[in-house]
């Protein structure tokens, strides 16, 4: 995770800035010379290298956006909190940066590790790292990172190995606050499964991040999760729990997740340019899979969807039945949904349409759209194009192609949504993240269907041509760039065999 970028001497820049010359630093060695202060606009607090035992830091300040007050590591990661010890932000432009929080079984049993107050704004935690940070008992519900207030960023933070129970980052929304956080360039590294020791099903309640509650689902939150890597992030079957309206999910990359991105409530969200290499990962909980469909005016385009394993709810993306009662904590139903642009490779099942078998949920998909889909597959043998699981769903199949694969529950007008080609048309990624592209002289390129003139660029940022699929034949550079291990996470950790397995 080495880049160029200055580790322990960043912030003095700033110092030399003339709206700092009145600044103040403090130089400190424990919580209670922090805890003590208020600080204000252009004030550096420098936390001394060494261990930090059962210190529990309320960082409490008001900045500006051009002077925000700083809470650094004297030496990035060599700040070590241990035992108790956690990090309130509480305030307005405060950025932290810096701090390492692992290797503790005695972490506190109920509060958030790193804490951003209610009624905080605009605040930042950047190179911090919180791995194997756990309370003695696996059942204990710990958030690690909080997120109140509003418009705050998480950046370039590597977190793995949560043991606990509980999310490890959520957003909370009330009336007051509305989110409008960014979270962007982090690592979110493995985290295991903690089960029910009756039936061995994995326990509701560890998803890697939440945006919102069943409570305030109907809020617009507004929040943009992107360029982030979650890499076997398996604690439950959804890895990213959408639980508001206005978000937006970005050039992600999931590999090797059991679980899925799942739009779980809310509505009007944005699914886009996020890759998806399952690489036909499975466990003892669960298989892998990729987005999870409820809700109204979704937005599902140019992803990149590898050897998903799993069927149903982790089909590589699936269309969910709706309740009748509409209680906010069932499942809302599918309407106006625009799924377009997206590649399927090898998946078990690539698009698994009105899923859901409980006796409240009888509401199928509406008024939706599938168009463009471009689904591949090696072999026929046990994938699936498409599943319709209720011929009553009313979703308009249109200009998709695919190579290989089956249908099942499909009659003549689902079917007709769908022109099959012949001939071998993808490339083998030679990168380590690459992806399968149309090969230049592909029925993609040279038989081209229709394109959709709202969606002007393909899944790189190119100026899109009108094949199907996430990425045009279009010659030139991508103009986004996939996430990976140089690119998320911390830059003072130089290599790290454990965390991240070639």
């Amino acid at each position: 995770m080495k880049r160029n970028t200055l580790k322990n001497i960043f912030w003095l820049c700033g110092l030399l800035c003339p709206l700092w010359l009145s600044a103040k630093i403090y130089p400190v060695s424990e919580a209670r010379e922090v805890n003590g202060r208020t600080f204000v606009a252009g004030d550096t607090v420098i936390l001394r290298n060494g261990e930090w035992k059962d210190q529990q830091i309320h960082f409490r300040g008001k900045g500006t956006s051009d002077s925000p007050v700083w809470l650094i590591a004297e030496t990035p990661g060599q700040v070590c909190m241990r035992g108790h010890s956690l990090l309130v932000i509480d305030g307005e432009y405060l950025y932290v940066s810096g701090l390492d929080f692992s290797s503790s079984q005695t972490a506190h049993p109920s509060k958030a590790v790193v804490e951003f107050a209610r009624g905080s704004s605009f605040c930042r935690l950047s190179e911090t790292r919180i791995a194997d940070y756990n309370s003695p008992d696996p059942q204990d519900d710990v958030k690690w990172i909080s997120l109140r207030g509003h418009h705050h960023r998480v950046d370039h933070c590597t977190v793995y190995d949560k043991k606990n129970m509980g999310v490890t980052l959520v957003v909370w929304l009330d009336e007051e606050e509305q989110g409008r956080h960014r979270i962007d360039h982090n690592y979110f590294g493995p985290r295991v499964s903690q089960t029910d020791p009756l039936t061995g099903k994995e326990l509701n309640g560890q998803e890697t991040i939440r945006v919102g509650d069943s409570r305030t689902s109907l809020k617009t939150a507004d929040c943009r999760i992107e360029s982030n890597l979650f890499e076997r992030c398996n604690g439950e079957i959804e890895v990213i729990s959408n639980k508001s309206c206005g978000n937006y999910y970005l050039n992600n990359l999931f590999l090797e997740c059991v679980g899925t991105l799942c739009l779980r409530h809310g509505h009007h969200c944005v699914v886009d340019g996020n890759i998806f290499l399952a690489n036909g990962a499975v466990t003892s909980t669960g298989e892998s899979g990729g987005v999870r469909v409820m809700g109204e005016g979704h937005r599902v385009t140019h992803n990149y969807f590898y050897r998903t394993a799993g069927e149903s709810y982790r089909s590589a993306l699936s269309l969910t039945k709706g309740n009748e009662n509409r209680i906010l904590n069932r499942y809302s139903q599918v309407k106006g949904a625009y799924i377009a642009y997206n590649t399927f490779v090898d998946c078990l099942i690539a698009l698994d349409v009105a899923v859901g078998h409980a006796p409240d949920q009888p509401e199928p998909p509406i008024e939706s759209i599938v168009e463009c889909n471009f689904i591949y597959n090696t072999s026929s043998a046990d994938r699936e194009v498409i599943r319709i699981r209720d011929d009553r769903q009313q979703v308009d199949f249109r200009g998709n192609v695919y190579h290989r694969g089956t249908f099942v529950g499909c009659n003549k007008s689902v079917k007709k949504g769908f022109r099959k080609v012949s001939s071998a048309m993808m490339n083998k990624p030679t990168e380590e993240f690459g992806l399968y592209k149309p090969a230049t002289d592909s029925e993609l390129y040279t038989s081209p269907v229709p394109c959709n003139e709202e969606v002007r660029k393909d899944m790189p940022g190119r100026e899109r041509r009108p094949e199907t699929g996430v990425s045009c034949s279009v010659a030139g550079h991508s103009l986004r760039s996939v996430p990976d291990r140089k690119s998320t996470g911390v830059s003072w950790i130089e290599a790290d065999p454990g965390v991240h397995p070639q």
